[in-house]
């Protein structure tokens, strides 16, 4: 058996008519779900999807490459699925379920529910002109809208030259006419490696929220990859976050001390029941434990900044480390 805890936050509105003012007040709640599976997982990360009125909980379990589909809440386990390419997307349909190559994007496979056999043909947008885009953000599912598929697309060059490419991509399963689009910001052209740089996805009707770790902004594009507008969300704790040590920057090592140590902007969450947005922001903490140890990457503190939908921040609630794992967080 194996428990992972998650944690479910929304937020409640106290109306005061006589004041003629709204004041909100956090609430949030913490689950421990319980599964079984075969093998011993590694670390996982986590998909939340609604589709007719039913709730599932994807599960991708890094260490085995294999993806794990539950019912939700009862955690009965539906299927499993392992390609033979690393998992870097991670799309369900009503039917059917999307892999993407983690150093591919337009290597995929796509597998039928019900059967567990890859249907390949049901779409077609390989494109040999996009090979080596990654789409390697195990903490974003891919997103699907009016049959347009939006993911993170970064060319496979070395940094920081990649900084001045397109980082979005969108595929149209109508046609399977691809588009890349999307620039970083200008924060991360500075000629600096920037770690951790991969795009985080959010959609709320027809826009697309985009932000990125090292970048206190949000950029808003249309669904068809034009940019509207950039807004400041930033968290109350972070003064400001600078770039690595240049000369450190390409050994792992240092990687990992680096996003322990610096705070950093990661999903924005959108919560249709309630018309707010969740932005996590993990906050900066030490790289060593009192023991000696190394601080654990997923139980750092971070905060959660619950914004409206006009962008205007309302309150912003703290967690200290070592409670809660900052991915996986989902909206219910």
């Amino acid at each position: 058996m194996i428990k992972i805890m998650i944690l479910l936050v929304f937020v409640n509105y106290i109306f005061s008519s006589f004041l003629n003012c709204k004041e909100s007040k956090i609430t949030y709640n913490s689950q421990i779900i319980e599964f079984y599976i075969e093998n011993k997982m590694g670390h996982s990360s986590i998909y939340f999807f609604e589709i007719n009125k039913k709730e599932y909980l994807l599960i991708l379990d890094n260490k085995n490459n294999t993806i794990y589909k539950f019912n939700y809440p009862n955690m009965e386990l539906k299927n499993k699925y392992t390609p033979d390419f690393e998992i870097g997307g991670v799309l369900l349909l009503e039917s059917n379920l999307i892999l993407l190559n983690r150093f591919d994007t337009f290597e995929y496979n796509i597998y039928n529910t019900d059967s567990n056999k890859i249907i390949n043909e049901l779409f077609n947008f390989t494109n040999s002109n996009y090979k080596g885009y990654h789409n390697l953000n195990f903490n974003t599912p891919i997103l699907l809208y009016n049959n347009q598929i939006y993911f993170n697309a970064v060319i496979n060059i070395s940094p920081p030259k990649f900084f001045d490419y397109n980082c979005l991509g969108k595929i149209d399963l109508a046609d399977s006419s691809i588009k890349i689009f999307g620039e970083f910001p200008e924060k991360m052209k500075d000629g600096n490696v920037w770690l951790d740089f991969y795009p985080n996805l959010c959609r709320k009707d027809d826009e697309l929220l985009v932000s990125f770790n090292p970048d206190s902004m949000i950029y808003i594009y249309d669904l068809e990859g034009n940019l509207k507008k950039s807004v400041e969300v930033s968290s109350k704790y972070v003064n400001e976050i600078l770039p690595p040590d240049q000369e450190k920057s390409r050994n792992p090592n240092f990687s990992m001390q680096y996003q322990i140590t610096s705070p950093l902007y990661h999903n924005v969450l959108y919560d249709k029941y309630r018309k707010v947005f969740y932005r996590i922001v993990t906050q900066s903490n030490d790289f060593y434990n009192l023991d000696g140890t190394v601080t654990d990457y997923f139980a750092q503190p971070f905060s959660i900044i619950i914004f409206d939908e006009e962008y205007k921040i309302l309150d912003e609630l703290y967690f200290q480390n070592g409670i809660y794992d900052f991915t996986k967080i989902f909206v219910t």
